[in-house]
């Protein structure tokens, strides 16, 4: 059937996945869209609510969403959103659990587009996971993460000056989320359990 919106939602017994238009009215949503989202979620029960948008609702390495917390301050405040994805950046970012939100964001933007490393390669190798990991320290305005670093051999010029290209698999599984970052060969660079 027809969709006639640029926002969405599916579900299973466990989880409300919804798909944010944060591009129409750029890096917010209009208000058409928060009156389904806070009806969507209304009737979620206990579902555990799974966002996927295009622009970050904050950030350690690019700017933050201060329209996105405004507008979904109160699903923020209560806790209400388990887990975000998110592009617009050109990396992959796996955050620590929100202090304040409680929310585990990721940002997954790394699919295609040429990046440069830039200072990221300059950052402390996270010791807990593969060398292609890096870890950026906690800020006020958003919690410590790891960021995929390495050259690109996709760039034959000069690889060691753009970032790593790959893709996030998640697999849903007895109320739970397993998440696998991939290298573009399907190589897994980084698992986890979010349950």
């Amino acid at each position: 059937q027809w969709q006639s919106s640029s926002y969405f939602a599916f579900e299973n017994d466990d989880f409300l996945f919804i798909g944010l238009d944060t591009a129409y009215s750029e890096h917010d949503i209009v208000d058409d869209e928060l009156a389904w989202l806070r009806g969507i979620i209304r009737s979620a029960a206990k579902k555990r609510v799974v966002l996927f948008s295009h622009h970050q609702p904050f950030s350690l390495l690019d700017q933050q969403g201060p329209k996105l917390q405004v507008k979904l301050a109160e699903f923020l405040d209560e806790k209400k959103i388990f887990a975000w994805y998110w592009g617009h950046e050109h990396r992959c970012v796996i955050y620590e659990q929100h202090t304040s939100w409680g929310l585990h964001g990721r940002c997954i933007g790394h699919s295609g587009f040429p990046y440069y490393r830039g200072s990221v390669q300059d950052l402390p190798a996270a010791p807990s996971q593969k060398n292609c990991w890096r870890k950026i320290e906690q800020q006020a305005y958003a919690p410590a993460a790891i960021v995929l670093d390495g050259p690109n051999p996709y760039i034959a010029d000069d690889p060691n000056k753009y970032g790593p290209h790959g893709y996030l698999t998640l697999e849903v599984e007895n109320g739970s989320i397993i998440e696998h970052v991939h290298d573009p060969n399907g190589n897994v660079l980084y698992d986890n359990l979010l349950a």
